[in-house]
């Protein structure tokens, strides 16, 4: 039995807030989705009809799901999507004679949302990112001009109308204080006056009335009436129609219909749920429809000329105010709302060729392919649908917190400036401020912070503990409070500052007030805030100073308001943070010591633990934050007992759990599962049958995972010493016995697969027996075609064995002699074998046929699809890619055998040794982590140090009175490979070290000849397609600067893209002839190319070396076909001695 591992904590406070459940917002959206989102799909369209709304009405009246028709792991294994299909009860009214159908009609097929979080679609792992979007409603913002600020005048201040669906509207103040509006896709301006004319029919003294508060002198009324030549309603709405659509000539009610639509038509015009939130919380109006008002417009125009006249201020765009995130089932809303504005085209097309037919069904009118292919194309090309990140199970769970500014309807990388990419003080514990990648993406791809969770409307929530500063009066309540004010109570007189006893709070119990005012305590309870419920409260941090009780001491503290950081009197603080580590991601979080360590190498470090191999010996470190726990409870690989109980059975396959409330229970397990990233998940058993368990023990152990906690790495026992310049830039020097105890080792497992399809010639067909090859080629075959289960294959083997034949063509008489002697043997195929890759090997773990005659979904033309999983174990090895959680990455530059190590004292080896300059980089955190795991090893103990925490110094004390030592420093260490001790004192100690994905092996290439580019011939590049070596401008001056002129043409020629030379360089080896000849490269002609397309006639002279390679070239073509050269009619060849290639060489140099 084990139990989940328990740790010393050195944080001083205790407090313990429950983690968020890592997955909600993506289960919460989705099952929004099902619930109403669908339902608004349905109601959006109802009723359709025909063009003239006269002959057929079709109505969706409500919908089901049906069961997945496979299983999750069907899916996985069979390449198909897990998919629940979706039916609608419609109904068809003939309305000519009143005839109705009614009928269920399958819809589309729904991906279903599995309890990680993530879809399968054909067979792969995706996720549907979160998108941060502006939000709609109003903002105010100035509209910054360059030529303006260096006139000297002021920017002007404009508002924009964002709403959920529809053309954004922007108001304007010119230099003239005339107020416009225009659509931001045109550059109509239309003035307000004649916009509220058209729409209510105000006059001009009415519209004045309307803003004379906030404009009593008419500043900007007045001027844009002076501009309005409109006097009715009429004339408002003819003008403004007129502007829109000159070249049209329209009836007034067409006019009318069309300006209102602008805003009142909810298909052209919609502010969404958010959007009128967003407006009542602006404009201080209360409106319950997600839709647009008059009165909204005048509110909007009102709020614009104080802003203007400098009495309300503007809006901060990039604050969390005015950003939002899209989950899953808002943007797979979207998707399926633009396809159903095509599905309700496609049913009036077809109602208006159906004609008066008598016994239409509903499914005849409904073609609902479109829906289904719309979805299908969004999980397969969308920007905010992901290839699932799989590398480890921490990996698969940030995948699912990540942020993205991009997509559909957001901001594009080349156009998004520093302001959106930078950290805002709103973020503060919503989103991570070191969290994001680097490069391109750095601020535009984030993480939600730990506690971090959406409220319905997607705005980003922050938990704040609540202080109290005062209580009612109750001896009970009193105790351990401090007076925050003077109190008499009968001749006995409290001051401001006293601490309250049980003595004292008896005597303030017996004075008559209802509340006393104390210094503010941490209470219990915990608020969410958005940044706009956050605005005019002062909150502090969590490592605040306060005693015992959680009374916070007369004094100055650091708290927030507003944005700002202040030293503010303990009696204003409202709120205090939950913890200290809530201010990042869970990256950041399991960093212990990261608020000791340069927020770059944290962000480095927060990035790379996603990269981490899964190991197979992983441990946990000696000293974690406490983070790890619930990343592996969350993560759903780890299985607890439900209750008190008795294993009845466990192996390796599934385990059975009898409770003792009768209730037996089985739990199937993941065994070698391959990952997107080819890692391996397998499930470990930690129990026994017979054994008893309690409620909350430990069953089972995940990948990256050991006793219930993550563990992405290994610790072991580092140095921190140059040496011998092993460790230069980063290098890392290990011992041998990290490659012999497979510390770091780790599994890969690939998956090959190759469909067999139908020809022209007729059908590819699986088989051992291919003509023409080696048998070593064909020794790990099965006679079904099918490599064995446990071979061991490498680099060029044969997995499958496919052919299929050749197109038939004129036999000579000896070939129709054989055909007629040996039949199908004597036929001519074409081997289509699907090969192990260049570079790979691996063994053979598990085989899989399917075929459309078992049942099996294939794509169109496929009859079979053979699929390979080949595993291979990955050893530490030159240039493996190493890091710690401070960005202190390097590669292994020296692999030394174990006495060879530098060793203490006590003769015990080191396992790393690191170059000090990654210490040297702001990273403290280090030092940090390597002494308190080295005190928590001697001290057979395993702390739990959250960051951005006071640390408890009594527990310190403890703990180093228990090893027996006052402090732990630098030590001395011996040169295992002389005895003798060096110079000075290293620091030495445990760090937590992960092996990254950047396997040498897996880079590691090499070529003789290969594909070449169609265009320049040269060598194509890339592991991937036997590419060559890029030889660049910078390589070419390095050689040129090391006096090497014939390696460098042989590199640029022949090595290259010289055709012939070559092609006569791979004869000449064959053959063991010396290399004779060098030619023009293909690169020139090519240049050549390029000046005549620019008019430029280039000609090329024959030199005495260029005819006597020609020459060279016929004879060596003669003596191989002992044919002669055809000579053209026009044209005498003379054909000259041929000298020895060294007198051409000779000549040449001459």
């Amino acid at each position: 039995m084990a139990q989940v591992r328990k740790r010393l904590s050195l944080a001083k406070n205790k407090f313990e807030f429950p983690f968020p459940d890592f997955f909600e917002a993506h289960h919460r959206s989705y099952n929004w989705f099902l619930e109403e989102g669908i339902k608004n799909l349905l109601a959006g369209v109802n009723p359709i009809k025909d063009s003239l709304e006269k002959m057929w009405s079709l109505e969706l009246l409500d919908y089901y799901f049906k069961e997945p028709e496979y299983t999750l792991n069907e899916a996985l294994e069979y390449d198909l999507t897990y998919s629940r299909p979706m039916f609608v009860k419609a109904k068809l009214t003939n309305l000519k004679d009143n005839e109705v159908k009614t009928q269920d009609v399958y819809f589309m097929d729904v991906p279903v949302l599995t309890e990680q979080g993530h879809f399968v679609i054909n067979g792969v792992v995706r996720t549907v990112r979160h998108q941060m979007v502006r939000s709609e409603g109003v903002i105010f913002q100035e509209e910054k001009n360059p030529l303006l600020v260096s006139a000297g005048e002021v920017n002007k201040i404009v508002s924009r109308l964002i709403p959920a669906r529809g053309a954004w509207y922007m108001f304007d103040v010119n230099k003239k204080n005339v107020i416009t509006i225009r659509l931001i896709r045109q550059r109509v301006k239309i003035l307000v006056t004649t916009l509220l004319r058209a729409l209510k029919g105000y006059s001009n003294q009415q519209i004045t009335d309307l803003f004379k508060t906030v404009d009593p002198g008419g500043k900007y009324i007045k001027a844009t009436l002076d501009h309005d030549r409109t006097t009715s309603k009429e004339e408002a709405i003819m003008d403004i129609y007129a502007k829109l659509r000159p070249n049209e000539v329209a009836t007034y009610d067409r006019a009318n219909r069309y300006v209102r639509g602008f805003f009142f038509d909810s298909r052209r015009f919609f502010m969404g749920p958010v959007g009128r939130y967003q407006l009542n919380q602006k404009l201080g109006s209360s409106f319950k429809k997600p839709k647009i008002y008059t009165k909204d417009l005048i509110a909007i125009l009102r709020h614009l000329i104080l802003v203007n006249e400098g009495k309300e201020p503007t809006d901060d765009v990039d604050s969390l105010m005015a950003r939002r995130v899209k989950s899953v089932g808002e943007i797979l809303f979207e998707v399926a709302n633009d396809a159903m504005t095509r599905f309700e085209r496609n049913v009036k097309d077809r109602m208006s060729r159906l004609g008066n037919e008598k016994g239409v069904m509903p499914a005849s009118l409904m073609n609902t392919k479109t829906i289904s292919a719309q979805l299908e194309s969004f999980f397969s090309m969308s920007q905010l649908s992901k290839f699932m990140e799989q590398q480890n199970i921490f990996g698969q769970i940030e995948e699912l917190r990540r942020l993205t500014a991009k997509g559909p309807g957001g901001l594009q990388t080349k156009n998004a400036g520093f302001s959106v990419r930078d950290v805002h003080f709103s973020h503060y514990s919503r989103i991570c401020p070191v969290t994001s990648p680097e490069g391109i993406n750095a601020g535009l791809v984030t993480h939600f912070a730990v506690y971090a969770r959406l409220n319905k409307f997607g705005f980003v929530e922050a938990p704040f503990r609540k202080l109290q500063s005062e209580v009612k009066n109750s001896e009970k309540l009193l105790v351990n409070k401090i007076l925050r004010e003077d109190i008499e109570v009968g001749k006995t007189k409290l001051e401001k500052g006293t601490f309250i006893d049980a003595k004292i709070a008896k005597v303030i119990a017996k004075a008559k007030l209802e509340v006393v005012a104390v210094y503010p305590f941490l209470t219990n309870d915990v608020e969410y805030f958005s940044y706009h419920d956050e605005r005019g409260k002062y909150i502090s941090m969590y490592s605040s100073p306060h005693d015992d009780y959680g009374n916070y001491l007369p004094g100055i503290v650091t708290s927030r308001h507003d944005g700002d950081y202040h030293l503010e009197s303990s009696e204003k603080i409202q709120y205090v943070d939950v913890h200290g580590w809530q201010v990042g991601s869970l990256g950041l979080a399991l960093i212990p010591f990261a608020d000791r360590t340069y927020s770059f190498r944290a962000m480095m470090g927060s990035n790379m633990q996603r990269q981490s191999l899964p190991l197979v010996f992983p441990e946990a470190p000696y000293v974690a934050t406490g983070v790890e726990r619930e990343i592996a409870k969350q993560s759903g690989m780890a299985l607890y007992a439900e209750h008190d109980g008795t294993v009845e059975y466990a192996d390796a396959n599934y385990i059975v759990m009898k409770y003792k409330e009768g209730e037996k229970k089985e739990y199937r397990l993941q065994n070698f599962f391959r990952t997107n990233d080819n890692t391996v998940m397998t499930q470990r058993v930690l129990v026994t049958p017979g054994e008893k368990v309690k409620k909350g023990d430990l069953l089972v152990d995940g990948p990256s995972m050991d006793q219930g906690e993550l563990a992405l790495g290994r610790n072991v026992l580092v140095a921190v010493l140059s040496y011998d310049g092993y460790n230069y830039e980063d290098g890392f020097v290990v011992s041998e016995k990290i490659v012999q105890n497979d510390m770091f080792s780790t599994v890969q497992l690939k998956l090959h697969s190759q469909d067999l399809r139908e020809t022209k010639t007729g059908p590819e067909i699986l088989t051992s027996d291919i003509p023409g090859l080696n048998y070593k080629l064909l020794r790990n075959l099965t006679a079904e075609g099918i490599v064995r289960t446990g071979s061991v294959v490498r680099g060029g083997d044969i997995l499958a064995g496919i052919i299929s034949q050749k197109a038939e063509k004129q036999l000579s008489p000896e070939e129709a002699l054989l055909h007629a002697v040996f039949g199908e043997s004597a036929k001519e195929v074409k081997n289509n074998s699907l090969r192990m890759p260049y570079g790979s090997e691996g063994i053979i773990v598990k085989t899989q046929i399917l075929s459309r005659e078992d049942g099996y979904k294939l794509p169109a033309g496929v009859l079979r699809r053979v699929k390979v999983w080949v595993s291979e174990l990955k050893r530490v090895d030159y240039g493996d890619k190493f890091a710690g959680y401070y960005g202190d990455k390097g590669t292994v530059s020296a692999i030394l055998h174990v006495e060879d190590m530098p060793y203490l004292a006590d003769g015990t080896p080191v396992d790393v040794v690191i170059t000090p300059l990654l210490v040297k980089r702001m990273n403290m955190g280090i030092l940090y982590q390597m002494y308190f795991s080295t005190l928590a090893k001697e001290a057979g103990e395993m702390l739990e140090v959250p960051n951005f925490e006071d640390l408890d110094q009594v527990e310190i004390d403890k703990l180093l009175a228990k090893v027996g030592v006052e402090k732990l420093e630098k030590q001395e260490l011996y040169d295992g490979r002389t005895g003798e001790p060096l110079q000075n004192k290293v620091a030495v100690g445990w760090r937590y070290f992960l092996r990254l994905k950047h396997i040498a092996a897996d880079k590691m290439h090499a070529r003789s000849t290969g594909p070449y580019s169609v265009v320049t011939q040269q060598p194509v590049g890339g592991k991937a397609q036997l590419g060559g070596m890029r030889f660049g401008e910078m390589e070419v001056w390095a050689l040129e600067a090391h006096g090497v002129p014939y390696t460098l043409q042989e590199i640029l020629t022949i090595k290259s893209d010289d055709i012939r030379g070559r092609t006569q360089a791979y004869k000449s080896i064959i053959q063991g002839d010396p290399i004779k000849m060098v030619n023009i490269p293909e690169s020139f002609h090519v240049l050549v190319k390029e000046l005549n397309s620019l008019g430029i006639k280039v000609e090329l002279l024959k030199g005495e070396r260029e005819e006597a390679a020609e020459e060279l070239i016929r004879e060596e073509a003669r003596a191989d076909d002992d044919e002669v050269i055809p000579m053209s009619e026009n044209k005498e060849v003379v054909v000259a001695d041929e000298p020895p290639v060294d007198e051409v060489n000779m000549k040449e140099e001459e």
